[in-house]
């Protein structure tokens, strides 16, 4: 499989993982199973789907999705990143926290960011595309390269050796051979700063990244529903989604965005009608009560599984995840009410007049 680039050029998919999740995905759905069940319960009938999907990690090679950032040690050792891109609500920050400090040798909470402005900052394409953590975790852990590079040349410095000679651990300078610590980063900083007869001197890096792959998530969901025949009603009984996340730096955080994508795509699949009038061209669902959003009482079980096989071009072989929660909701619904009771119906959302006006317009049942 490959993606053409600019120019004509090619670019292999690093990994391809599709059959792996249907296999792990209809396990653990127990598919074999639900196929053998006694579909008719009454006016109620039982059917089960699947729908499969594929996204990107950054635009690649479609779009640009530069990054740039800047990255300081401060005088009481810990570590800010600047750089222009929102945290989205997914958490974004603190996976690249935990990329910072793994690439440094510090603690989670020694780093700090300095973001959300376009005043005065680096440029950056923006948020999009599952781009944040394949293509953030990227520019960062090259920037944390450069500085601990910046780091080590100065300790160097103060310690009159060789940067060759060292490396940082448990944020600390310690010595290659041995692993035993030889100056705290704490120290280091505030050496530098105080310059002890010399101008003060400050340790930071800057760097620019442009992605050259674009590693595919992929996913499967499994739907399991019943669909009511005097009233045409869809009940989603439960959801599985497998998505191959390359390596999830984060896994509650992943698990999280997935959960809160399934639940829009339900809402996609069952109730949200951007209903435009014809006469005024206003839309006519104007609050949550015309436009209706899943509540509890419509999000079913829900079973979100990771995959994990590290990307090779990913920050610690992660992929994206953005956007993927609802892409396949509603064809494993679909599919689900086909095989409950028969009909297919390809406009969404797949409301009870609809599901009954199929029902009929196929055969008294």
């Amino acid at each position: 499989f490959k993606h053409m680039g600019e120019r004509g050029h090619f670019y292999p998919l690093e990994t391809d993982t599709q059959e792996k999740l249907l296999r792990l995905g209809a396990e653990r759905f127990g598919w074999a199973e639900k196929r053998r069940r006694n579909k008719s319960d009454g006016p109620l009938r039982h059917g089960i789907g699947l729908a499969n999907y594929f996204d990107v990690s950054g635009g690649q090679p479609f779009e640009r999705f530069d990054r740039m950032m800047e990255m300081k040690l401060n005088d009481d050792g810990t570590i800010v990143a600047i750089f222009n891109h929102p945290d989205g609500g997914m958490n974004l920050l603190g996976t690249l926290a935990q990329i910072a400090a793994e690439s440094l040798g510090v603690r989670y909470e020694d780093i700090s960011f300095v973001t959300d402005s376009t005043k005065g900052k680096l440029f950056d394409v923006g948020m999009a595309a599952n781009s944040g953590l394949y293509t953030l975790g990227n520019v960062l852990i090259k920037t944390a390269a450069s500085l601990k590079r910046n780091i080590l040349a100065e300790a160097a410095r103060q310690l009159k050796g060789k940067a060759d000679a060292l490396d940082l651990r448990d944020r600390s300078v310690v010595r290659v051979d041995t692993g035993k610590p030889v100056l705290s980063l704490l120290d280091l900083a505030r050496n530098a700063v105080n310059g002890h007869g010399e101008a003060s001197r400050a340790i930071g890096a800057m760097e620019a990244y442009r992605p050259e792959a674009n590693p595919n998530p992929f996913g499967s969901v499994f739907a399991d529903v019943t669909v009511d025949i005097e009233t045409g009603e869809v009940k989603i009984q439960k959801i599985i989604l497998v998505h191959d996340i390359g390596r999830a730096i984060n896994p509650l955080t992943v698990e999280g965005q997935l959960e809160g994508g399934i639940a829009l795509g339900i809402g996609y699949a069952l109730f949200e009608d951007a209903a435009i009038d014809p006469r005024s061209g206003a839309t006519r669902g104007v609050n949550f009560n015309s436009y209706r959003l899943p509540t509890t009482f419509e999000v079913p079980e829900i079973d979100v599984v990771l995959y994990e096989e590290p990307t090779p071009s990913g920050p610690f072989g992660g992929k994206g995840v953005g956007m993927c929660g609802p892409h396949a909701i509603a064809p494993a619904v679909a599919n689900a009410i086909f095989d409950a009771v028969g009909v297919r119906i390809s406009e969404l959302p797949l409301t009870p007049e609809r599901v009954l006006a199929a029902i009929k317009a196929k055969r008294p049942l």
